[in-house]
């Protein structure tokens, strides 16, 4: 059968999409896993570290798992479902019309209770993307060569931001960095792509799905995401301005602001649709996580990107060097910030905690 579609010069061109894309994500895959894997054996001299950077292996590669069980679960679902209601239609018919891309983000927003698991993820990934603008800006322990962090993000898009975020920490704590914000002044381009960014995930839901509207600020979302990190990474002197050091912990603390407003607002807007009745509405979202396979996989993104990140928080607050300049009681305060990302959502807490702690 393989070899029969292998001679079909229209499948052959319709698989070129598929293979560019696999093309692009297996390799970043390989090389990143690969690069931390390296920092992790290089760095096994020192036990925190290295535990660290072992759990966050083990993070990523059963976030790997469980995500694209998901993902291929629905990529054959909808392929079946196609041919089940085309009988006699070749599968070239479904490569043709399907936009997988498109078509996955329609899924997680199609109703308000799926929007308010998929915009978690969306809301944390420019903090993310701070941290990793600011951590590229540091001087390393090791001579090891590093992935920069454009690299890890395009592993993220293409694969799965919970896969993308640990692998850059075993990078990152192997450096012998942690949550010091160490990049100075937040870039113009920084600062307006992620404020774009935010602003893009706000209209996102209110753009009719499949339209040129909602594909056009789809890959919007991602450029902004990425243009920061790769312009960066291209400037060979590394070197930023420092006439402003708060800027960035100005930036951190305008994300974690819009991210509450966006989860309070969302929150009370399940909890009035459902007279306030918290059963209802902790059932009605529940619901929603297993409504089909593309919110499963954003869904368990999240929550394995979140778990990184209290673990990464936790490890700053007791073992990194944040956590030297902290008493007691300002270790249990920012370790009881960093368990409620989880609560409070994650786009709330670390942002807010890398502007305290950084």
């Amino acid at each position: 059968m393989l070899l029969q579609h292998l001679q079909d010069p229209e499948f052959v061109r319709l698989s070129l999409p598929f293979l560019g894309y696999f093309g692009v994500l297996v390799p970043a895959l390989v090389v990143c896993m690969r690069s931390s894997a390296g920092h992790l054996v290089a760095n096994r001299s020192k036990s925190l570290p290295t535990l660290l950077g072992i759990l966050l292996l083990t993070i990523a590669t059963l976030s790997l798992t469980g995500t694209w069980f998901y993902i291929i679960t629905w990529i054959v679902g909808d392929a079946q479902t196609y041919l089940e209601s085309h009988p006699g239609t070749a599968i070239t018919a479904w490569m043709k019309n399907c936009d997988l891309f498109t078509g996955a983000y329609v899924l997680v927003t199609e109703t308000s209770e799926n929007w308010w698991w998929s915009v978690k993820l969306l809301n944390f990934v420019p903090s993310m993307v701070v941290f990793m603008w600011a951590a590229s800006s540091g001087s390393s322990t090791t001579n090891r060569v590093s992935i920069p962090a454009a690299g890890f993000l395009i592993l993220g898009m293409l694969g799965a931001i919970s896969v993308c975020w640990p692998l850059f920490l075993i990078q990152h704590v192997s450096q012998g960095k942690g949550c010091r914000l160490e990049g100075g002044r937040a870039s113009f381009l920084l600062s307006i792509c992620m404020a774009l960014s935010v602003l893009s995930n706000v209209v996102q839901p209110y753009l009719a799905p499949g339209s040129v509207g909602f594909d056009f600020n789809l890959k919007a979302i991602h450029v902004l995401l990425l243009a920061p990190l790769l312009f960066k990474g291209a400037n060979k002197s590394g070197k930023t301005s420092t006439s402003d050091p708060d800027s960035i912990r100005l930036l951190l603390v305008f994300l974690a602001g819009c991210s509450f407003v966006s989860f309070s607002t969302l929150t009370l807007d399940q909890l009035h649709a459902q007279t306030f009745d918290l059963a209802r509405t902790l059932s009605n979202l529940q619901a929603a996580f297993f409504s089909n396979a593309c919110q499963s996989s954003i869904t368990l993104d999240y929550f394995s990107a979140t778990t990184t990140s209290v673990v990464f928080m936790l490890y700053e607050v007791m073992a990194g060097e944040g956590g030297k300049k902290l008493g007691v009681w300002g270790k249990v305060c920012m370790s009881g910030l960093a368990l409620l990302a989880p609560v409070l959502s994650t786009g709330v807490v670390f942002p807010l905690f890398l502007a305290l702690i950084g």
